[in-house]
């Protein structure tokens, strides 16, 4: 295996492949990801194209990528809020009715992007 830096982001321990060297010795490769806890980056014709990464790592990939959608559906909320509150004519609601005004609002925006890929739920 190669040690090879090859952008910014990646470290000058990670370890580099070739896809070919990937296929004829995957079970090598998992079981230096499981030990090591690194990964390590797959390349085809020098550009790399995947990484062999350990469950655990997976799921906080997974849980950082949950945590940036929803604070970017949580700022869009906040600025659909912003913009009713500003309208003169939503200025004279009670208390309940720009709280159903609002979970209506939250709810098609949480459709919307659901049904646009952004956001899922399981």
């Amino acid at each position: 295996m190669a040690t090879r830096r090859t952008n910014p982001w990646e470290t000058p321990a990670d370890k580099t492949v070739s896809a070919s060297e990937a296929k004829n010795r995957f079970g090598s490769l998992i079981a230096w990801v499981r030990a090591e806890q690194e990964p390590v980056v797959v390349e085809s014709r020098g550009v790399p194209v995947a990484a062999i990464i350990s469950y655990d790592e997976l799921e906080e990939l997974r849980e950082m990528k949950w945590r940036q959608q929803a604070a970017k559906a949580i700022e869009e909320l906040k600025q659909l809020q912003r913009e009713v509150s500003s309208r003169p004519a939503n200025r004279n609601l009670t208390a309940d009715e720009a709280w159903e005004l609002g979970k209506r609002a939250i709810n098609e925006t949480l459709e919307e992007m659901e049904a646009d890929g952004k956001i899922g739920f399981e």
